[in-house]
């Protein structure tokens, strides 16, 4: 009898040690599972130096065949502002245009979504997303595919114009058209350049600073 019993205690502690076995098996693979998914998570949105290309980024279209070729420059910010860009253009005749493309990465683990661009430059009046100095004026687009999936890539285009106001104010007498302020090579003489309209004249130089801003979506 006596063995019996010892039999029967045995059993139920065997089946207890299993039970408790079991639902700590249990308890440790959730214990990974909420691990993991934190850890994993990562946000790392930014401008792509890799990609840059100055002959496919910088796109510079100029108004007559005689004229100088318009130029400009793109420098991304440190790592400390891993979203800001800086433009620079310099614009020789009315109409004279440079389209920058920048370039974003999503790095991250997260889906973002971008805000409107911020413009800033010395001297420039802002309005949305167009930044004017004078003649010279850059437009901003907004990135083209918004929200970013992680590991998305997406462009955005700055613009710069050389702002062309002087058509029917050539100061040359008698001239009121393109064609007679210019020279026979198709350039902009000097005398005719905007004499008689607002704004400078001449080759313009601007430069504006632009910035996006990310949020988890």
């Amino acid at each position: 009898m006596k063995s019996k019993n010892k039999s029967i205690l045995l059993g139920a502690l065997l089946a207890v040690v299993f039970i408790l076995a079991i639902t700590y098996a249990s308890f440790a693979s959730q214990l990974d599972i909420t691990g993991s998914a934190t850890t994993n998570a990562a946000w790392d949105v930014h401008f792509n130096k890799a990609a840059y290309n100055q002959n496919n980024d910088i796109t510079a279209t100029k108004t007559f065949s005689g004229g100088s070729l318009p130029t400009g420059t793109l420098v991304y910010g440190e790592s400390s502002a891993p979203l800001t860009a800086t433009v620079t253009a310099n614009l020789t005749q009315p109409g004279d245009q440079v389209v920058f493309t920048l370039r974003i990465i999503n790095a991250g683990s997260i889906r973002a979504t971008a805000s409107s661009p911020t413009i800033t430059g010395t001297d420039f009046s802002i309005s949305g997303n167009t930044a004017t100095n004078g003649r010279i004026r850059f437009i901003v687009s907004n990135p083209q595919t918004n929200p970013l999936n992680a590991g998305g890539t997406t462009t955005m285009t700055v613009t710069a114009q050389y702002i062309d106001s002087i058509s029917g104010s050539c100061s040359v007498p008698g001239n009121t058209t393109k064609d007679d302020c210019e020279n026979e090579d198709g350039v902009w003489t000097e005398s005719a350049l905007g004499q008689g309209t607002t704004g400078n004249t001449g080759t313009q130089t601007g430069t504006i600073t632009v910035g996006l801003e990310y949020s988890q979506s």
